[in-house]
């Protein structure tokens, strides 16, 4: 379309500049207004005039409106655009807005959770001190139980040793206490049967 509207308007420049050469008065005539192709050039004038007039006419109002459509598309487009980035730079600062509140919000939920650890470590620790203590007293236990029957199996051992031995000390001394008994019987006897 606008190859058209060039076309037509070099052809209009061109027919112009040829009617104004036309119109020059060269000098060998000089005739005031007594141009018998005056009459002709004017009407040339006015067809050209009209042609490109219709021309315009026909192709200026569907270039224009279509021009006109596509400015008020891209300014709807740009309208929207607009209002697209309005709407996320008014989310984004709202997001950062809430920003502070959600550190603070997860702040507090990594101290819940770290406190929560902390308990469960805790227990887990005394559960653990609490079976090494119980542990500890039953191998003590053990430990004592173990002693004591060793000490009374020791103990067991040195009196029979110890038995063993006054036995064989009184066997050897067994016949002087045997005579010793028997003359203190004898002597118990006639005692006796003096009386």
């Amino acid at each position: 379309m606008t190859k058209r509207l060039l076309l037509i308007f070099t052809f209009a420049t061109a027919l112009t500049c040829f009617a104004a050469q036309q119109q020059q008065p060269s000098d060998e005539h000089i005739e005031e207004y007594s141009d018998p192709r005056l009459l002709w050039k004017w009407s040339n004038f006015a067809i050209l005039a009209a042609i490109i007039g219709w021309g315009l006419a026909k192709t200026l109002p569907g270039f224009f409106t279509s021009r006109s459509e596509e400015i008020s598309k891209g300014i709807a487009e740009a309208s929207k655009l607009k209002a697209d980035a309005e709407a996320k730079a008014a989310a984004i600062e709202a997001r950062l807005a809430q920003l502070a509140t959600e550190i603070e919000a997860m702040r507090a939920q990594a101290n819940q959770e770290m406190q929560v650890e902390a308990d469960r470590i805790k227990r887990e620790t005394e559960n653990f001190l609490a079976k090494i203590h119980e542990g500890g007293l039953a191998e003590i236990e053990a430990a004592a139980k173990r002693a004591q029957a060793e000490l009374k199996s020791l103990a067991a051992s040195q009196a029979i040793d110890l038995a063993e031995q006054r036995i064989r000390a009184g066997m050897k001394d067994g016949g002087a206490i045997v005579d010793r008994f028997i003359s203190d019987l004898s002597k118990t006897g006639a005692k006796g049967s003096n009386n």
